[in-house]
């Protein structure tokens, strides 16, 4: 039997078909095989309309995956330091923005520029305002931070400066300390901002 199109939906026997494999759906063949293996029938015309739309749910299928795909966007900006490993600056996804830490490297050099806490805290969040700003944000929309420093001691030095940079309806945040940061920095911070 071959796909005769889409008629009204006639079959000289119900039976159900299981498909186990996304594959099973463009494969007409297969579809007729797992029928006669069940002792069920189909006529031409029910099998061509069960060909359609079968079709159909494939075609389906495969333009969501490829919707999703293209829903993820990578974000990079010469503003900001280059990536020094197989990571994006940010990415975007579904109306928000995920960056990677950032630490205090100035763009123009891609040194990690000289200084106490306070000095690499400024240059990291001018840093994570460009990347946002190049996918279409800005500190203001940051839901949610993650700042790392080397030494909590230094908290208060960090805060003082993260502090002019969010002064009004702050994002979440965690500051954790931990052992080592590349490059051996003092703080290094990353963000979730809404697009």
């Amino acid at each position: 039997m071959k796909c005769s199109g889409c008629r009204r939906f006639r079959t000289t026997s119900a039976y159900p078909v299981i498909l186990s494999d996304a594959k099973d759906l463009s494969n007409p063949s297969h579809l007729q095989r797992s029928f006669a293996a069940k002792n069920a029938t189909l006529d031409d015309n029910a099998f061509g309309f069960l060909c359609v739309t079968l079709s159909a749910l494939w075609f389906i299928l495969f333009e969501s995956t490829q919707r999703i795909a293209i829903m993820r966007e990578i974000i990079s900006t010469k503003d900001a330091p280059q990536a020094i490993g197989p990571y994006s600056q940010a990415i975007k996804a579904n109306g928000l923005i995920f960056t990677s830490g950032q630490i205090a490297i100035d763009p123009a050099t891609q040194q990690v520029i000289t200084g106490d806490v306070a000095a690499q805290t400024d240059r990291v969040l001018r840093n994570l305002s460009e990347i946002l700003e190049a996918a279409g944000s800005g500190l203001g929309k940051v839901v949610r931070s993650t700042v790392f420093l080397k030494n909590m001691s230094d908290f208060a030095a960090m805060n003082g400066v993260y502090g002019k940079y969010f002064s009004t309806a702050p994002p979440a945040r965690s500051t954790v300390e931990v052992a080592r940061l590349p490059k051996d920095v003092l703080v290094e911070i990353d963000v979730i901002a809404l697009e």
